[in-house]
């Protein structure tokens, strides 16, 4: 539903000068101009090849809950449980991934410690995935491809380098993360972090 923006200020105190003078003044704000087909060109896509393409990744579908091991710079281990709410969109065309971290022992039923929120789709054209990821502020953007039943990686620019997400099923009800960090332009990776995705939730 669209609202009526209210005039700024200054807009307004023109109306109200013009009402007291008697003078006809619109008071409505300018249009905001949409983009032009120049910046903005809309094409039509293949729906199905896009869908059997994101089908490869249905067994990431559900809301799980994990272990998640990370690395620091030095090498040291810490331990967080991470849970993971994963959703397909448009009918199989879109995936939807929102990941929360907690210390372990906290109650899962509060404010996380770190929140993230990514959307994934396959470009037909390209043959590629399109992933779109927000973290802590940031917006980042990757590309990855499926590289077969039950396995996927994509590359997200960070404001600390390139990271690269490895998904790995391991059976029905178990499937791992892997996160590596590239600050050469990815000639070379470290793994920063590892999460095993064993359970399930209702």
């Amino acid at each position: 539903m669209n609202r009526k923006q209210l005039p700024g200020r200054t807009n307004l105190r023109v109306c109200l000068i013009a009402a007291v003078s008697f003078a006809a003044i619109s008071c409505a704000p300018q249009a905001i101009a949409g983009p032009t087909a120049d910046t903005n060109t809309v094409t039509g896509g293949n729906v199905t090849v896009q869908r059997n393409a994101m089908s490869g990744l249905a067994f990431l579908h559900g809301r799980w809950r994990g272990i998640n091991r990370t690395w620091d710079a030095q090498g040291r281990v810490t331990q967080t449980v991470s849970r993971d709410v994963i959703v397909p969109l448009l009918d199989g065309t879109l995936l939807s991934i929102q990941g929360m971290s907690y210390p372990q022992g906290a109650d899962l039923t509060g404010k996380p410690d770190s929140q993230n929120f990514g959307i994934l789709r396959f470009d037909d054209r390209a043959g590629i995935l399109q992933v779109r990821a927000w973290f802590q502020g940031h917006e980042q953007l990757g590309e990855g491809r499926i590289l077969g039943p039950g396995n996927a990686e994509w590359v997200l620019a960070s404001p600390i380098g390139l990271v690269r997400f490895t998904v790995t099923r391991i059976d029905t009800d178990r499937w791992t993360e892997l996160g590596e960090l590239s600050a050469d332009g990815g000639k070379t990776w470290t793994k920063r972090f590892e999460i095993d995705f064993a359970q399930r939730e209702p």
